[in-house]
């Protein structure tokens, strides 16, 4: 994963927004947790998935394993778009924006925050963080409000 490799981080945003994710698509959301569980650990972060049957999951990632971070990332992977919205309106460009089901709110925040961990992985190792991305916040994140705090 480049760091500032715009080509890239477009080609993955794509890659994120054609995923249906609405609240309701548990699988969708998996899909999105999985993409990212999976960057994380190319980066050595510690994962971690918390499911719940009603509303999805939420991943953790971390670069340590226990005690408190010195700095919180939170995003999430559910968007207010229903199943089959990603097939309707699949991720295009123009040459000044971006489009497609949740690609501001919240999939390009979420592979920013990839970025934003390996930048503080090589530019500030000694800084601790965490990182949370949670199922259900556009229904007001009822089952991970818990999990959050």
């Amino acid at each position: 994963m480049a760091l500032l490799n715009q080509e890239l981080f477009l080609k993955e945003l794509g890659q994120l927004v054609n995923i249906d994710s609405g609240s309701n698509d548990l699988n969708g959301i998996a899909c999105i947790a999985d993409y990212l569980k999976k960057s994380y650990e190319k980066m050595g972060l510690y994962t971690d998935i918390t499911t719940y049957k009603e509303a999805g999951c939420c991943l953790k990632a971390s670069n340590i394993t226990e005690g408190k971070s010195d700095i919180l990332l939170v995003g999430h992977m559910d968007t207010v778009f229903g199943k089959g919205t990603a097939a309707a309106r699949p991720f295009t460009m123009d040459s000044e924006k971006a489009y497609g089901p949740g690609v501001a709110d919240m999939k390009a925040g979420d592979l920013l925050i990839t970025r934003i961990s390996q930048f503080l992985l090589s530019e500030m190792p000694d800084v601790s963080f965490t990182i949370a991305h949670n199922g259900d916040e556009e229904t007001g994140s009822l089952y991970s409000k818990q999990w959050l705090q």
